[in-house]
């Protein structure tokens, strides 16, 4: 599932018109009109209806914003989680110095030392 394409939805579901939701979300209207297919086909669901020219939610549609909503949350908070790693990762990886100087011993008590800061670091 492509979380554009729940982003796109829940813009439409606000906005219920194509049109007006396809420039918020910066695409062209026949692409949202594909990539709200894409996902009602990707569910299996129904999630808008058009009666009388006006689009509405149906109840899987009005659901769905709910869910939609939780799981574009979620994956901000993995997001966040991780580049917050980034830091610790990109310092462990880019910053060790390409000699080792010292016994082969010494070395490896400073790579044990390294690791368990590092993993102090994670568990924090």
């Amino acid at each position: 599932m492509d979380t554009r394409h729940v982003e796109e939805f829940l813009i439409l579901s606000k906005t219920l018109n194509y049109t007006t939701a396809a420039q918020e979300a910066f695409i062209a209207r026949p692409t949202l009109v594909e990539h709200i297919a894409e996902l009602e086909g990707e569910i299996g669901c129904v999630l808008f209806s058009k009666c009388e020219g006006k689009l509405s939610l149906t109840p899987i549609g009005r659901r769905f914003v709910r869910t939609a909503s939780l799981l574009l949350d979620r994956v901000e908070c993995i997001v966040e989680e991780y580049r917050s790693l980034f830091p610790i990762i990109f310092f462990r990886c880019v910053s060790r110095p390409p000699i080792c100087h010292g016994s082969k011993a010494t070395r490896i008590k400073r790579a044990a030392r390294c690791e368990s800061a590092r993993r102090k670091r994670l568990l924090k």
